[in-house]
């Protein structure tokens, strides 16, 4: 970052420093503090070069705005000499108000009596509003309020403050005063009560913007072809560059966060719709244009009509939060705000049959019913990403609350939807009290949404009219309206602070064709597992079935524990606890050892790629931390559902575990597309599947959770006849209990492969529909054996194929 030349003289060794001020005069030493060159911010401090005509300081409070413009008014000002004439002779100064300009240009810290030296510091005149250097320059100080005063002859050039209002109730008072706890200068407008109110500040900039869009108060300038004040040179204060809502919801990070809630920050504010906006919106939808919006006030953040059939439906979710009623009058859909000024004051005596005014005015209090003591309010928080929130208000004194909850489709600010659930709590008490009366026929400009304030004994009270009927004069009921409960309210309940998001870091996926069987209609699909370090989320699942075009298959809304051997795993029988180990390095999350009986129940099942793209299923009964993510993992039983056929071979280090939970998304293949390759790309959901976080795997669905199980029990006995060779069958499906007598066949019929080798070469093979085969003698001679023989036998599945198969050898 650049420095002022008084920063890097600073900055020099003592020796340079001790130099440098030792080479220039007394006097050119007595002149360093007023030449700005020295002392100025070279990016934003010292004025542009080339012929602008608009120069807008950017920065915040404390970043030398004020010295800045000031010290180039100087420059304008003042010749070679205090009595030389300068650039200009005739400037304007203009703030918010005459008070302003002179407090903070003129005569503050950093205004212009300040900064300039004694033997050029220009005169005030307060009573004619001035400043006369001592070479004839003069300044005259002006004020927006009066935009009156600056016609007539035009300036040399001007140097004025930013417009902009605070988001505070009444802010327009005094606009340019701001509430920050951290500033000696805070103050609230005159007649504030420091609360939010981002309709003001909407309303201002609208009456004076829209002011100066007038042509007719908004002259062309004699010295250029272009209006006095053209619109694409008003600045407002202030929008800021942080990103909202980051700002002002991340406190942590921005200290000023607190000041934005009243502040004169339009950000993330400007672009909200204002009520009265949303509702003619709504009705133009409709079909509705004979309206009258002008009554409402307030801002939308944000509204999403789900399911609206009716004008009325669709305006309802709006009408409860932000309190305004809609009725008709001379033909006109006019809408309201529940906390107007009253329209008419009626005394009793002034109702019909006034002079019995105990039965004119009759105030009904219903009993107490179905009132909820508490009240819920589901809504989307408008400062806080967008995330689901709820508030709730509570009645005091209460015990076993009656609940009303109403989920709104409506963004709001948490303060807000907190003040809206107060308010709902506090209208279902006063909505319990009505009010029936008569008026006499000279009333009959009294139309329902009115507000009438009747003098009673207890004082004077707000009723709004909710039916009339007209008759020889006018019947009406009324429910008591208690105004400072539409007023804006300072509720508590801040936004809260969302977690930081992190970049996507590389997505790793693991394609799996897993013997995992249900026995539905989903037995042969893949899955795959997913990690990412960090975890972005929801990760989206693409498939492409010709390399170009990606349909979306899913979401994973779970990390998979993927890992890797770090060393051999030796051979091991299955059906039998193995007391040999091995480490496994887990790259996400952990696993911890499980008893015996909950291992037998599925616990602690992984799958360890024996071969490329080919997993032996493993449970571990023991697992005990090494280091970092590395486990020893012992207690083995090996070769589960129908992988035993890979436990008979080493596992060397290097291979992919993968901890099998429901963490592994099951791809919803169909069974014509077991036996093809289909590409898959899996990344972060928030973003496209082109985006580059995303890994792109390939996969061929190969239906193992149809395939059936070897053969248990494999035997051979020798007959008369020739050689009895039987099986036990096994199933896939409901094989665990004990109870049964038969486990459940789990394929469409029974088929088991017999073949019979001898020296590798096949003798025989035969079909059968049981667990029995006999080769006989006749076969044998038939097929010339002489000598050992292998005999191999395999269930097949009417849809797989052959399983694995169970191998015996017999001596000749």
């Amino acid at each position: 970052m650049r420095k002022s030349r008084a920063g890097s003289i600073a900055s020099l060794p003592e020796a340079a420093r001790r130099a440098f001020f030792e080479g220039i005069s007394e006097n050119a030493l007595a002149a360093m503090p007023w030449l700005w060159e020295i002392w100025a911010h070279p990016d934003y401090q010292l004025a542009p070069e080339g012929g602008w005509r608009i120069w807008v300081i950017m920065g915040g409070r404390g970043a030398g705005k004020t010295r800045a413009g000031a010290e180039w008014v100087r420059a304008q000002v003042e010749g070679p000499t205090p009595q030389a004439p300068g650039r200009c002779r005739r400037v304007c100064l203009l703030g918010e108000t005459i008070d302003q300009a002179r407090a903070v240009m003129v005569e503050g810290e950093s205004g212009i009596l300040a900064v300039t030296p004694p033997d050029r510091r220009p005169t005030v005149n307060l009573s004619q509003g001035k400043l006369l250097w001592p070479n004839g320059a003069e300044a005259m100080i002006a004020s927006a309020a009066n935009p009156e005063a600056l016609r007539g002859p035009q300036f040399d050039c001007a140097w004025s403050d930013e417009t902009g209002c605070p988001a505070v109730d009444l802010g327009a008072n005094a606009p340019n005063l701001f509430l920050d706890g951290r500033s000696s200068e805070s103050a609230l407008p005159f007649g504030s009560r420091g609360v939010r109110d981002e309709e003001m500040q909407r309303r201002f900039l609208q009456a004076k913007l829209g002011y100066w869009a007038d042509a007719e108060l908004n002259p062309v300038s004699e010295l250029y072809d272009g209006a006095m004040i053209p619109a694409e040179r008003v600045f407002v204060w202030t929008w800021d560059a942080r990103p909202w809502p980051d700002f002002p919801v991340r406190e942590s990070i921005w200290a000023d966060g607190p000041a934005h809630r009243v502040g004169h920050w339009i950000t993330g504010r400007v672009l909200s719709g204002s009520l009265a906006d949303v509702v003619a919106e709504i009705c133009a939808a409709s079909g509705v244009t004979t309206i009258d919006v002008s009554a409402l006030f307030g801002v939308v953040h944000g509204y999403l009509i789900e399911r609206a059939s009716t004008v009325r439906e669709a305006l309802q979710p709006l009408m409860t939060v932000y309190a305004f009623d809609a009725f008709e009058s001379g033909g006109v859909l006019r809408f309201r705000m529940r906390g107007s000024a009253s329209d008419a004051e009626i005394r009793p005596d002034g109702m019909a049959d006034g002079a019995e005014a105990g039965r004119a005015l009759e105030i009904v209090r219903d009993s107490r019913g179905a009132e909820p003591d508490l009240v819920r309010l589901f809504h989307v928080e408008a400062e806080s990403d967008y995330r689901h929130s709820a508030v709730e208000s509570r009645r005091a004194g209460t015990g076993q609350a009656s609940v009303s909850e109403t989920s709104l489709s409506l963004s709001l600010p948490r303060a807000i939807a907190q003040g809206v659930a107060d308010r709902w709590l506090a209208e279902s008490d006063g909505g319990r009290v009505r009010a029936n009366f008569r008026l006499p026929p000279s009333a009959l400009a009294v139309e329902p949404g009115d507000v009438l304030s009747i003098a009673e004994s207890a004082g004077t009270r707000s009723w709004r009219v909710e039916r009339l009927v007209q008759n020889s004069g006018l019947e009406i009921e009324a429910v008591r309206v208690e105004r400072g409960l539409y007023m804006p309210g300072s509720a508590a309940g801040e936004p809260a602070e969302p977690p930081l998001s992190q970049p996507p870091g590389p997505v790793e996926a693991v394609f799996l064709n897993l013997p995992i069987a249900d026995g539905t209609s989903r037995d042969h699909r893949p899955f795959v597992a997913v990690s990412a370090e960090p975890w972005a989320g929801d990760m989206a699942l693409y498939q492409s079935r010709d390399g170009e075009s990606q349909e979306l298959v899913g979401r994973i809304s779970r990390r998979a524990r993927l890992g890797m051997t770090l060393e051999p795993l030796p051979p091991g029988d299955p059906g039998q606890w193995h007391r040999t180990s091995f480490a496994v390095a887990l790259t996400d999350g952990a696993i911890s050892s499980e008893p015996a009986a909950r291992v037998l129940n599925g616990a602690n099942l992984l799958a360890v790629e024996a071969f490329p793209d080919t997993w032996e299923l493993i449970q571990i009964r023991d697992a005990v931390l090494e280091g970092p993510g590395v486990y020893r993992m012992g207690m083995l039983l090996r070769g589960l559902r129908g992988t035993e056929w890979l436990s008979a071979t080493e596992i060397p280090a290097g291979r992919r575990v993968v901890v099998v939970d429901d963490a592994l998304f099951e791809i919803p293949l169909s069974i014509d597309e077991v036996g093809l390759t289909r590409e898959y790309r899996v990344g972060p959901a928030r973003f496209g599947f082109a985006n580059p976080s995303f890994s792109v795997l390939s996969g061929r669905a190969t239906g193992v959770g149809l395939r059936p199980f070897a053969p248990a029990g494999l035997r051979i006995r020798r007959g008369a006849g020739g050689l009895d060779i039987r099986w036990h069958r096994r199933t896939r499906l409901g094989g665990d209990s004990w109870d049964l007598v038969e486990v459940p066949l789990g394929e469409a019929s029974e088929q088991y492969r017999v073949r019979i080798h001898q020296g590798g070469v096949l003798l025989r093979e035969a079909s059968v529909t049981s667990p029995s085969f006999t080769y006989t003698n006749e076969m044998q001679a038939e097929d010339g054996r002489s000598g050992s023989i292998e005999v191999a036998v395999a269930q097949v599945s009417a849809v797989f194929g052959p399983g694995p198969e169970r191998v015996i050898e017999i001596d000749g």
